[in-house]
């Protein structure tokens, strides 16, 4: 009896597993040999008496950081206008306003905005987690808590190597340079992702995009990961392996039947990134939110919206279940300027339009749950939230 469907690529069940993995179990030690001694010393001292039950240790820290690309103050009042139950605002314990200036230019785009949270410095447009003068690669969010022993998971609506999931896995010079980047996030040990973009893992032998002869996803699935190319499929695969969910070719569609929930994409990594006892950091992204105001498309906007908000809500559910976990709602930037305004003479009806179909320098949002929320919500610009999500996440100190 087959316990899997037999589409499902599991590849070899002991694969070879990467050095940087392999090694994840043996830095953790010591905080697992920490919460065996506070364990031992509780068992014999006279405040533990004999036969009472020891209260578990809180769940070690968690990060969930949910993008919205595009996501301004005008989409999220479209979300409050529009939406009818929107949560993102009602369920912020904290609400903030950060600049997103990138490092010598005032209109930022995705990849800068993304290195700015991901490694707490501002980079050059297009630029991926370098620095801007001397392009030294900077250790992003991800990285570290890779090297740290915590579960990581990127995953986004639009291709796994576009900017904002590329800037917490890969260093770069041109954003758009999609094979070195696939390359990059193939060997960094993630425990999932989940995006479009499979095109960019395989050989033009074999229906890929790849300008080089490497098939990327043969060599995740030697190294023991699962590969899926649907949701189905993905919820089959063994939540104890690395999961590469590449539902789309190149660049997946607007929200639709053709195009995985969002939702149900973070239900899936978080059942699996929870089983980490050290903790875990997803990056969750609503891509195409950005898509639909560069393309000026009221009749799209509300639905990607809406996904998102679904997404949050079920983020800040979880967190407050498991407890000691962080849910960041921000925008990497606004695009278009978009604005619910009256329709019509009336003036009963609310109807969407835009400033612009390009990226401004306007403030954008950031709502917080749990962690730390008060003080992330008085930073400034996106570079400081990422360094105070990472002193928190990883208890390093400031």
């Amino acid at each position: 009896m087959e316990l899997l469907p037999p589409r499902c690529d599991l590849g070899p069940a002991r694969g070879r597993v990467p050095y940087r993995r392999s090694l994840r179990w043996l830095r953790a030690l010591p905080r697992r040999v920490s919460l065996l001694c506070a364990a031992a010393s509780l068992l014999t001292s006279p405040w533990g008496p004999a036969g009472s039950a020891l209260a578990e240790p809180p769940p070690r820290r968690a990060l969930i950081l949910c993008v919205g690309d595009g996501f301004g103050w005008g989409a999220l009042s479209i979300a409050e206008q529009l939406l009818e139950g929107s949560t993102l605002l009602a369920g912020a314990e904290a609400v903030g306003a950060l600049r997103t200036n990138a490092y010598d230019e005032p209109v930022t785009d995705s990849a800068a905005a993304a290195t700015a949270m991901a490694t707490g410095q501002r980079t050059r447009n297009a630029w991926l987690a370098l620095h801007p003068e001397t392009r030294a690669p900077l250790e992003t969010l991800a990285e570290a808590a890779l090297e740290r022993g915590l579960a990581v998971g990127l995953v986004t609506t639009s291709g796994i190597t576009h900017a904002t999931p590329a800037a917490f896995a890969a260093h770069g010079p041109d954003r758009y340079d999609h094979d070195p980047i696939a390359e990059q996030m193939a060997s960094l040990g993630l425990d999932m992702m989940a995006g479009g973009d499979r095109a960019y893992f395989l050989p033009r032998s074999s229906g890929g995009l790849r300008a080089d002869d490497r098939n990327l996803l043969h060599e995740l699935r030697r190294d023991g990961a699962v590969v899926a190319e649907t949701l189905a499929l993905a919820r089959a695969a063994d939540p104890n392996r690395p999961l590469v969910f590449l539902y789309a070719e190149t660049d997946p569609p607007y929200a639709g039947p053709d195009r995985p929930p969002l939702e149900e994409m973070l239900d899936l990594a978080l059942e699996r990134l929870s089983r980490d006892a050290d903790g875990f950091f997803l990056l969750i992204e609503g891509a195409q939110i950005d898509w639909a105001e560069h393309d000026k498309d009221a009749s799209k906007l509300p639905a990607e919206l809406a996904e998102f908000d679904q997404t949050v809500s079920r983020a800040r559910r979880f967190a407050h279940a498991r407890g000691n976990t962080a849910v960041v709602v921000v925008a990497d930037h606004d695009t278009g300027g978009p604005a619910p305004l009256a329709a019509g003479s009336s003036g009963k009806d609310l109807e969407i339009r835009f400033l612009t179909d390009t990226h401004t320098a306007l403030l954008v949002p950031v709502l917080v749950t749990g962690g730390p929320a008060r003080d992330w919500a008085r930073q400034r610009h996106l570079k400081d939230l990422g360094s105070a999500m990472r002193e928190w996440l990883l208890e390093e100190k400031p």
